[in-house]
């Protein structure tokens, strides 16, 4: 379980654009919702896992 925990994932928003952004954290982090104070659900956005 530990090493799906720590499976890296990014995210990113506004590809292509001035206010490109990314963030990069772990399975765990994004699935205990740590993105929401980062992310603009306003913007599209990618978010690659693994």
């Amino acid at each position: 379980m530990r090493k799906i925990q720590n499976t890296p994932v990014q995210t990113l928003e506004a590809v292509g654009i001035a206010r490109e952004r990314l963030w990069t954290s772990t399975l765990q982090q994004f699935a205990a919702s740590k993105a929401d104070q980062w992310f603009d659900s306003a913007s599209p956005a990618l978010i690659i896992i693994g």
